[in-house]
């Protein structure tokens, strides 16, 4: 069942462990690819998932209109901490390259595993 959370909420909280609450850093349209990408892979591992996914990628102009997610509300978590490992996976540092990809490794173990 789709959530009522929307693809705003997680560039909030996604920008919030980013340490970007200006939107200096990670602009929408990167945050943006990296929730589709995300959703993308979600439907690649979670079979399951396929139809709500594939139907309901986001456009530019859905950012700031308070489009609902098209996944369960337990995915939330999951999906904002692929957008931050994605986002920090393109950084250079190298401590943040381990931080990224521990974020994308937990995403696809709650996924699999529940956990």
């Amino acid at each position: 069942m789709p959530s009522t959370l929307t693809l705003d909420d997680v560039f909030a909280r996604a920008r919030e462990l980013l340490q970007d609450t200006d939107a200096e850093r990670y602009p929408d349209t990167r945050l943006l690819g990296a929730a589709n990408m995300g959703l993308t892979q979600m439907a690649r591992i979670r079979p399951d998932m396929t139809t709500l996914v594939a139907t309901s990628l986001f456009l530019p102009s859905d950012v700031g209109h308070a489009k609902p997610l098209p996944i369960d509300w337990t995915f939330f978590g999951s999906l904002v901490e692929f957008v931050v490992g994605w986002c920090q996976a393109a950084d250079d540092e190298f401590a943040v390259d381990q931080r990224a990809a521990a974020l994308l490794g937990r995403f696809t173990a709650q996924l699999t595993q529940g956990g």
